[in-house]
């Protein structure tokens, strides 16, 4: 899973696990392990068509906000 375009904001993970979200204009949140080479380990739909304008990484808290609103997911066991 990839983003069809560059994303538009990026977050690392504070827990020590090499991992970071992205998010996309596309509505898409992409959890990543910069390690891998087969794109994207996980995505999340946000929104339909709706932008990701950032995103934040906290423990295993990740929000999201865009023209949608925001949301805030719980990542089980901080991965």
């Amino acid at each position: 899973m990839m983003h069809p375009v560059t994303p538009s904001c990026i977050a690392t993970s504070e827990s020590g696990k090499q991992q970071v979200v992205t998010g996309g204009y596309d509505g898409v949140a992409l959890l990543w392990n910069p390690r891998g080479t087969k794109g994207a380990v996980t995505g999340f739909r946000a929104w339909d068509e709706v932008k990701v304008l950032a995103v934040d990484w906290v423990e295993d808290v990740v929000g999201i906000g865009g023209k949608g609103g925001m949301e805030v997911w719980r990542m089980a066991g901080g991965s």
